[in-house]
């Protein structure tokens, strides 16, 4: 069992470490509030969302499962069984691919892209106002640009 704390560190080393914990710590925060108002306000989870979310941004309203499952910023977990259900209630489409047919892709329907415009806009809001609740837009935007500057590595 490895018994190394924070002060056995050498100082460069403690700032980094804090630094992830006070990230984890925050996205884990946000994702769980967000994921209670999905919940509460939609009967949706937030990975329903993202799912929703990334065929949206896509170019081709169909897309391969695989590709989309890589995509989630959520936990994936077993995206067949989520399609699947999410089929079931008329917020997705799946068909074989054309070119090949051991591949399955997925389309929002009509219901699943109005489902998904509302839970947008929702979550657009939460979010602006959970922020604003911490930080000045400013720094909002200092730490959106930093945090792209190291997600692009």
């Amino acid at each position: 069992m490895d018994t190394t704390t924070k002060q056995d560190l050498p100082q460069g080393q403690q700032i980094y470490l804090e630094f992830t914990q006070q990230l984890l710590r925050c996205s884990k925060s946000f994702e769980q509030e967000i994921n209670q108002r999905f919940r509460k306000h939609f009967n949706q989870s937030f990975t329903r969302f993202d799912l929703l979310s990334q065929l949206a941004k896509g170019e081709d309203p169909w897309q391969s499962i695989g590709k989309v499952a890589n995509q989630l910023l959520a936990s994936n977990g077993n995206i067949t069984k989520l399609v699947e259900r999410m089929a079931n209630e008329d917020l997705l489409e799946r068909r074989s691919n054309r070119k090949d047919r051991r591949l399955t892709e997925i389309s929002m329907t009509m219901g699943g892209r109005q489902l998904h415009q509302e839970m947008a806009q929702a979550y657009a809001e939460w979010v602006q106002n959970l922020m604003d609740s911490r930080l000045p837009a400013t720094e909002v935007l200092q730490l959106n640009f930093l945090l792209s500057k190291a997600n692009s590595l």
